[in-house]
């Protein structure tokens, strides 16, 4: 005869292959985290002036309807033709949004040159500030006339050799490099032949209409290294000028050429509607002389 107990005792021995093992390891609280991980994001329009597109920066202000606006559009509404909220015409001005105030304190945006290798992420307040300022990825702009190129000190060397044409002339951070520069020259770019020592300048060429060759240089690598300069026209060697321990301006900072330290070498006849190529023999200083 079949006992009912023993049939009944079977059944929690059946549910017990579906339950876990009592030597069976918790479930990792990390795995139950991922599992039920919310993602979420952030529409960067609604940090943005509906009036102006400018982007927020506290304070910030709303009307009465939640409307909102920046402070310096906030001033213009108050003096100008259209006076008030410009979707619901209720006065904006006086009452701060806290809640977009919170928003900017708390996001942390990416510089504007992440593209050319920044990795600083600051408050929007003081990434602007940076980004003037402070970052050194800061882009260089292409000097050649009407080009609009910017690149960093590795890609415009390479723009000016390829697109325009600009030759490059290495030189050991002790010795001084010697090249003969034509009319139709207008920069030379000069760099270091050793990896451990970054030197890139740009040896600038202009020509006055009246005076004569303006030379002067400039740097690519965002700090400041005295030279030295000097040029000779080749048919005239004894027309030569020199400068020594002149500062290079970073190329990001340049101007006109009379705001640099400048050699201006003067036209004589016939040279001076005639090619007139010169000699330029440029140099670095040493660190240990460098202040």
């Amino acid at each position: 005869m079949t006992s009912t107990a023993g049939a009944e005792r079977a059944q929690p021995a059946e549910a017990s292959g579906k339950r876990k093992r009592d030597d069976e390891p918790p479930p990792d609280a990390e795995e139950e985290e991922e599992a039920v991980e919310r993602k979420c994001g952030l529409d960067f329009d609604i940090l943005e002036c509906p009036i102006c597109s400018e982007p927020f920066s506290p304070p910030v202000y709303q009307c009465a309807n939640g409307h909102t606006a920046c402070s310096a559009c906030c001033k213009k509404l108050r003096v100008g033709m259209v006076k008030g909220c410009p979707t619901c015409s209720l006065p904006t001005g006086d009452i701060r949004c806290i809640a977009i105030e919170k928003i900017l304190d708390s996001l942390l945006v990416s510089c504007k040159h992440a593209q050319h290798g920044c990795k600083v992420m600051l408050k929007r307040s003081d990434v602007r500030k940076h980004e003037k300022d402070n970052c050194e990825y800061e882009p260089f702009r292409c000097p050649v006339k009407d080009c609009n190129y910017e690149g960093s000190e590795i890609t415009l060397p390479a723009h000016m050799t390829e697109e325009h044409r600009v030759r490059t002339v290495t030189l050991n951070k002790i010795c001084g490099a010697g090249l003969i520069m034509k009319t139709s020259d207008r920069f030379v770019i000069v760099k270091s032949d050793e990896e451990n020592y970054k030197l890139i300048y740009l040896i600038h060429h202009k020509v006055h209409k009246t005076f004569g060759d303006v030379f002067f240089c400039t740097s690519l690598l965002g700090y400041y290294r005295r030279f030295d300069l000097k040029v000779a026209y080749c048919s005239s060697p004894s027309i030569c000028l020199s400068i020594t321990g002149a500062r290079a301006t970073d190329l990001r900072n340049m101007k006109e050429y009379w705001n640099q330290q400048f050699l201006m070498l003067p036209f004589i006849q016939p040279l001076k509607d005639a090619q007139r190529p010169v000699e330029v023999h440029f140099s670095v200083a040493r660190e240990e002389d460098d202040d």
